[in-house]
């Protein structure tokens, strides 16, 4: 990421998967795209039928999307502080029977290092830590709720990656991306 140069030098909000590189670049005001947390969640749903708070917290999400999309369209730029406070407390609540269902193995004694969270408490402490990316959409109606255009964006360019295996040259890819040339590029 920073050969790329983009992150590094990147000062508005990204809209990202919560993967653990992109929390490493301070300038950058993170958003959580909420559809990756709801296929996590569909997951937990599916495949764990004990986790309770999984279907409560993406019930809590659509909600949260539903008033931000009404709101939206009635001009506003963020929800009253009234509905953001029902929201976060309600996610502060959900979070709370998740960790109620998911506690922390106690250390055994004689081993080394901490017991594995497994992937469940991974999501539940991803929620808990990074709460205020994940209700930044509702907070602020420049962030979307995913980044799935920004993804679709970029499938065509993964794909024809894999095909090929790699661009060939420069041009190749500039070509692929309907870029111009580096002289012909417009000083910013």
């Amino acid at each position: 990421m920073d050969e790329a140069g983009i992150l590094p030098n990147y000062i508005r909000i990204a809209t990202h998967d919560c993967w653990s590189s992109y929390w490493k670049y301070p300038k950058v005001t993170h958003a959580v795209c909420c559809a990756h947390l709801l296929r996590e969640l569909k997951g937990v749903q599916e495949n764990h039928k004990n986790q309770t708070w999984a279907k409560q917290f993406s019930d809590l999400l659509m909600e949260m999307k539903q008033a931000r999309d009404k709101a939206e369209g009635e001009g506003a730029k963020s929800l009253s502080d009234d509905i953001l406070e029902r929201f976060d407390s309600r996610y502060g609540d959900i979070i709370a029977l998740a960790i109620g269902e998911n506690p922390l193995e106690e250390p055994k004694p004689g081993k080394w290092g901490k017991p594995k969270k497994g992937k469940i408490r991974a999501l539940i402490d991803r929620l808990s830590d990074y709460k205020d990316s994940v209700m930044l959409f509702t907070k602020d109606f420049r962030v979307d709720f995913d980044n799935n255009i920004a993804e679709r964006d970029l499938r065509n360019i993964k794909v024809k990656v894999k095909v090929s295996g790699c661009f060939r040259t420069d041009d190749g890819a500039r070509d692929r991306l309907y870029l111009p040339a580096p002289d012909r590029c417009f000083p910013h």
